[in-house]
């Protein structure tokens, strides 16, 4: 997050102006011109017109993915960077185009900077519980999509008694056991467990399942043929790192 702050003509008050974040700019590097300063000198920095002629060639000939960053601050015009750091870590910067700043000034901005900074990581806290509490949502629905896939009870037969419950290691899981009227009296017991954990086996679990039930409700020849039917379409719709044994 970088701020930067421009104060109006006429007028003593100061406009916030939210722009793309500095650090945004050079994300891909995590190694940005500015922050690097900033990370080496935890101070606020003046900033001058002088100071970006001397870096622009430097980085056109020996750094061209910093250009980006300096069109950015010719463009705004800073005169001073404040970083925001958090147990000294460089969260933000704190960017200020007032035409000039004292030593008490100064002072007082790198002593606010620890304010800044902690609004800025609690925001950040803050979204991500957001998106861990919309994750595990997702998860408890996932669930109990999963939960409907197994069959409500099992069929009902004097000859045997038929019983079965997956317990998957986390919320959900790739293991599957199903019962299958085959028709004639006969009731088959299906029972798969696809590699690996967590949601990618539950997806493909329901590949399994869904393909199953269709097979069966068409199949009128031998399980070999119907087993065979259910390898090509797996084969099909999972990559060559996904498998599953199935009995």
């Amino acid at each position: 997050m970088t701020l930067f702050f421009r104060p109006s003509r006429g007028r003593r008050r100061l406009d916030r102006v939210r722009f793309h974040s500095l650090l945004e700019v050079v994300e891909e590097s995590c190694h940005g011109l500015l922050t690097g300063r900033l990370r080496g000198y935890p101070f606020p920095l003046p900033l001058t017109e002088e100071d970006l002629d001397s870096w622009g060639p430097w980085c056109a000939a020996a750094n061209p993915e910093h250009l980006p960053e300096i069109e950015s601050l010719r463009r705004l015009a800073p005169l001073l960077a404040v970083p925001l750091l958090a147990k000294n870590n460089l969260v933000g910067i704190l960017l200020l185009g007032q035409a000039s700043y004292s030593a008490s000034k100064k002072r007082a901005l790198r002593n606010c900077s620890g304010q800044f900074a902690l609004l800025l990581e609690n925001a950040r806290l803050t979204e991500r519980v957001v998106a861990q509490e919309k994750l595990n949502r997702d998860v408890q629905l996932a669930t109990e999509v999963q939960k409907r896939l197994f069959p409500d009870k099992p069929p009902a037969t004097t000859a045997v008694a038929l019983a079965g419950i997956s317990l998957p290691a986390r919320s959900v899981g790739g293991d599957y056991y199903d019962f299958l009227d085959l028709g004639g009296q006969r009731i088959g017991i299906a029972l798969a467990d696809v590699a690996g954990k967590g949601v990618p086996a539950a997806l493909i679990m329901s590949v399994v399942q869904a393909s199953l039930r269709v097979l069966v409700a068409e199949q009128n020849g031998s399980l070999a043929l119907l087993a065979a039917k259910l390898n090509r379409l797996l084969h099909r719709s999972t990559g060559s790192n996904a498998y599953s044994t199935f009995f």
